[in-house]
């Protein structure tokens, strides 16, 4: 049984070695070749709820333990630690104004964007429309909504869009940067958490995108949903 891990005034690294204690030990009994390079791309989340969480700082997937340190649940892509693209290079993006959108993507922003939600997640909304969802759909986007799922509310610091006729429930997830740089308290970020887990126990599969991935990462995301909409992403491990 592992200690209640509390958030401190000063992270050091007694307590960051006490915070990773589940996942490198379940990694160095199940995988020591790799163990050190898999927890490098993990964040630790929180110790909420008898649970300790862990995301993968790229895939976005989320790694569960029980207080015992039992495994709960831990999709494939959780454990990535090979990226081809990391070695090989990214290409060279053309600047925002310069990119054909198609004339559905800005239509759908002006209708269901207030101002300073465009201001924050236009340029994000436009690639994610115009280069992954458009293509699937046919650029018909009469069925996009945003909202946290569960109960169509906006949240702060992220905007949830996704189709209401696509019956396998997926969902997009924007973050601003205030979840990444600071502006926002760890405990926005632990709600944050707590939401994304909510909606995959109620059978939701989340895609999470900061301008990054979207920029650079285009042919990963667009690989991860055609598995979701497959009903391939996801498989759980570890779970009841």
């Amino acid at each position: 049984m592992y200690k209640k891990i509390v958030t401190p005034r000063k992270v050091t690294q007694e307590w960051l070695d006490r915070a990773f204690a589940p996942l490198r030990h379940h990694l160095e009994k199940n995988d020591p070749d790799h163990a050190e390079c898999i927890i490098g791309y993990h964040m630790f989340i929180g110790n909420e709820d008898e649970r300790f969480h862990y995301k993968h700082s790229i895939t976005r997937s989320y790694i569960v333990f029980d207080q015992a340190g039992e495994l709960v649940s831990c999709p494939e892509d959780a454990l990535e630690h090979q990226f081809d693209w990391l070695s090989e290079g990214r290409e060279v993006r053309r600047k925002m104004e310069d990119r054909f959108i198609h004339p559905n993507v800005n239509e759908w922003i002006d209708k269901n964007l207030d101002n300073k939600a465009a201001e924050t997640y236009g340029d994000e909304i436009r690639i994610l429309l115009q280069e992954l969802w458009g293509p699937i759909v046919n650029f018909d986007f009469s069925d996009i909504q945003t909202g946290y799922p569960l109960n169509k509310k906006n949240l702060p610091y992220s905007l949830y869009i996704y189709p209401t006729s696509e019956p396998s429930r997926i969902a997009f997830q924007i973050f601003s940067d205030a979840i990444w740089d600071g502006r926002c308290s760890a405990k926005v970020r632990r709600d944050y958490t707590l939401r994304e887990l909510n909606l995959c126990f109620e059978g939701w599969k989340v895609l999470t995108f900061v301008r990054d991935n979207l920029e650079f990462d285009m042919s990963i995301m667009t690989q991860r949903v055609i598995k979701m909409l497959n009903g391939q992403s996801f498989p759980w491990v570890g779970s009841d």
